[in-house]
């Protein structure tokens, strides 16, 4: 698998992976869906634009956490060996993050207990137990990325993308799109948008 150290207008870098940012599809909407149905489907699709970029990273661990070995592009205007302190940086900073949210949903177990008194489905008990079973999840997926063998290969394209997001986004957003396309992440674009 490879894996994209991309740089943020801020800086920083993040980890990319175009297998996991394919644009969500577009349900079809019906004139015979009910107010309901509708409202239910803006909630459902807000929703989903809200939680993109952590479903997006969360997916990204999963399958890291199922591979052994991941060859890492990062570009050629890093030094490798800052390129793999970044790279064990992002890990450690998404270990210790769904350890925090794991325990915080666990302790706020409890206090939703009492709401199974009332007749109908508990859902915040249902919410929080399913939420800290998935950072469980994504804390020993992390911890697994940690200890991958890793490739790291510098890229010349990626130092292009460097220089890129760090223009105004409208004059970048087109140059990222066409290098996406040049390096073979044909999403590359909504990383930044």
């Amino acid at each position: 698998m490879n894996l994209y150290l991309l740089p943020t207008r801020a800086g920083d870098y993040f980890l990319y992976s175009g297998e996991h940012d394919a644009p969500p599809t577009a349900e079809p909407v019906t004139d015979s869906e009910s107010t309901a149905q509708e409202l239910w489907a803006r909630a459902r699709k807000g929703y989903d634009r809200l939680t993109r970029r952590r479903r997006q990273k969360e997916l990204l661990l999963k399958s890291l956490g199922a591979l052994d070995r991941v060859r890492i592009l990062y570009p050629s205007s890093l030094p490798e060996k800052r390129a793999r302190r970044i790279y064990q940086t992002l890990i450690q900073k998404e270990t210790a993050k769904h350890k925090k949210w794991m325990i915080v949903n666990t302790v706020a177990l409890p206090v939703a207990v009492p709401l199974s008194l009332i007749p109908g489905p508990n859902l915040l008990l249902a919410y929080l137990a399913w939420r800290s079973v998935s950072h469980y999840k994504m804390k020993k997926a992390s911890e697994k990325a940690a200890e991958l063998e890793l490739d790291f290969v510098p890229d010349g394209l990626l130092a292009e993308l460097v220089d890129l997001v760090t223009q105004w986004p409208f004059r970048a957003k087109h140059r990222i799109r066409k290098l996406g396309d040049r390096l073979g992440l044909a999403h590359l674009d909504q990383a930044y948008g």
